[in-house]
């Protein structure tokens, strides 16, 4: 991964990053004011970025809040300028926000393309679909095939447009 741009967002004297996460052609922002959070988010969604300009307008906003109280951190998250979350653990906050974005993508790239619950590589220029049910171990052979040369697309979701072109979902597997 190239060096990334750690510049805080401009804030009312706390310390946030504006993290930018690609999942296919959906664009999120996370305000975010906790560096776990951040670099959690990168692990999992590869097309992150952090500080960058946004190359599109984003498909939602998340400002994530966090409160030092005696002996504990609470968590706030506005998605879109509504309270969706209020979480008193790190892994809750994370967790949820991971799965969010996940269905948020999901459910912006299933109005404009079909969707088909499969692992997706590419091989020469072509696009291999690999439905199954969960569990039954997409996301393995995906990761198989990745070590063999194919191009990663995704292990959850195969993106098909009109046309029948495969598009990314990607996530970290």
């Amino acid at each position: 991964m190239e060096a990334l741009d750690m510049t805080p967002a401009p804030t009312s004297g706390k310390q946030r990053w504006d993290v930018n996460v690609g999942v296919g052609l959906f664009q999120a922002v996370v305000h975010c004011p906790d560096l776990d959070l951040l670099t959690h988010l990168l692990g999992v969604f590869p097309q992150s970025s952090v500080g960058l300009a946004h190359l599109v307008a984003p498909s939602a906003t998340y400002d994530v809040e966090s409160m030092r109280l005696p002996g504990t951190v609470e968590y706030r998250v506005v998605r879109n300028g509504q309270e969706v979350l209020a979480a008193s653990s790190w892994g809750q906050l994370a967790g949820w926000i991971e799965a969010d974005l996940t269905l948020s993508a999901a459910r912006f790239l299933g109005s404009r393309y079909h969707l088909v619950h499969a692992g997706a590589v590419a091989w020469k220029g072509k696009g291999i679909l690999i439905p199954a049910e969960s569990g039954a171990g997409k996301s393995t052979l995906v990761a198989v095939l990745t070590l063999l040369g194919f191009a990663y697309l995704s292990d959850e979701f195969g993106v098909l447009t009109k046309s029948g072109r495969l598009l990314p979902f990607a996530k970290a597997i």
